[in-house]
């Protein structure tokens, strides 16, 4: 596939099969050794960080895996390796041409993810709050009340210790990492006539995102990322009920306080090591076949 492909997933076909832990793992290792000598501020790596974590979390939805043939997916051995969690890479073979929706971008939905999990347990951060002291009450938008409280969770701890603008450039990271989401979310021509619900990028409003594991802050436990219902709503302009401002205005925001460049150099650290990291999966695995057949 390629990388101009809407549905391209190329970092996604490997020469073996990876959960969404194993896979964002490496990247994260891998980011480590980037910044490693690097002077950069610690708020920025703190966010590159949390980004790396979470940037394939969008790869448990059902319409990602949809993209993998069924018999190689149920096969015993992939499914012994897997252990009940959703794959992240897997070998080119296993790949169809097209999932059960065209142009579907799971970046965009690990980014709703983050925003939706926040807004379960914590729904009046200050991140969805409206601006210029406006009160949802006012217009009868009222927080709902918390159902996973962030406090036993070391995930939704982490999230909701973010400032507003910290949880804004984590979202656009994550959302960025391959190039197909930054400063606004839109329904591309494969979304058109598809629903009567709001659909982009193949990712539909109300859509049921199955938890998965991800790496905790040491990088060697897992931690569940809890199963969400994905929001589309800030993708309209104008202040939504459930998460304040839209993504719009959101990432617009973000543009003036960092710089295009400066944006496009953090992006680019973490495109750096999820492209390194894939690399050195593949190169790991030919070295296994070589000296297997040697």
């Amino acid at each position: 596939m390629q990388d101009d492909d809407d549905d391209a997933d190329d970092l996604s076909q490997t020469y073996r099969w990876l959960t969404v832990f194993e896979h964002t793992r490496d990247v994260c290792q891998k980011l480590d050794e980037i910044l490693q000598d690097s002077d950069m501020p610690d708020g920025d790596t703190k966010i590159l960080r949390l980004a790396a974590r979470w940037h394939d979390r969008g790869k448990a939805h059902p319409v990602f895996t949809s993209k993998l043939k069924p018999d190689m997916l149920a096969g015993d051995f992939v499914q012994r390796k897997l252990a009940g969690e959703p794959p992240a890479k897997a070998p080119d073979d296993a790949w169809k041409k097209n999932g059960s929706r065209r142009g579907f971008r799971h970046e965009l939905a690990s980014a709703l993810a983050i925003l939706e999990s926040l807004y379960r347990a914590h729904p009046t951060h200050d991140a969805f709050a409206w601006p210029n002291g406006l009160d949802k009450a006012d217009f009868g938008a009222v927080a709902e009340e918390a159902r996973s409280p962030a406090s036993g969770d070391p995930l939704l701890q982490e999230l909701a210790a973010l400032s507003a603008d910290e949880l804004d450039l984590l979202v656009y990271l994550v959302a960025a990492h391959h190039g197909k989401v930054r400063l606004s979310i839109r329904s591309s021509p494969d979304d058109e006539g598809t629903n009567e619900k709001r659909q982009a990028r193949g990712v539909r409003d109300g859509d049921t995102l199955p938890g998965c594991q991800i790496p905790g802050t040491d990088l060697r436990s897992e931690v569940a990322a809890p199963e969400v219902t994905l929001s589309l709503e800030l993708m309209e302009l104008g202040l939504s009920a459930r998460y304040g401002a839209s993504w719009r205005e959101r990432m617009q925001l973000l543009l003036e306080r960092l710089g295009p460049f400066r944006l496009a150099y953090l992006e680019g650290l973490l495109r750096a090591a999820d492209c390194r990291a894939s690399s050195e999966e593949d190169r790991q695995q030919r070295g296994c076949v070589t000296h297997a057949g040697s």
